[in-house]
């Protein structure tokens, strides 16, 4: 992508991954790059083509929200349920 200014890098970032442009200032303001004045549109969309599922390693659909872990609701109640059973586990305790 081309360097200018922020709003322009985000409209840029939002047309290539087909978000909106408040979308893309959300994950923005979630960087901790962007808390220490550094720019990383770029690296944004790194991050968000490269998220994969927390159970079965499916990637993500691009418009998935930045706090979303699984592929699917199947994934993460299968993740739950792992966890539960971790914690059930004689092992745990």
């Amino acid at each position: 992508m081309e360097r200018g200014t922020k709003t322009e890098q985000v409209e840029e970032a939002a047309a290539y991954l087909g978000l909106s442009g408040r979308t893309i200032w959300r994950r923005l303001a979630a960087l901790p790059e962007w808390h220490d004045g550094e720019y990383v549109v770029d690296d944004l969309v790194d991050s968000i083509e490269e998220r994969t599922c927390g159970y079965c390693g499916n990637p993500l659909p691009i418009t998935a929200s930045a706090r979303r872990a699984y592929c699917d609701d199947i994934c993460r109640q299968y993740a739950r349920r792992r966890r539960l059973a971790r914690q059930d586990s004689p092992a745990a305790a």
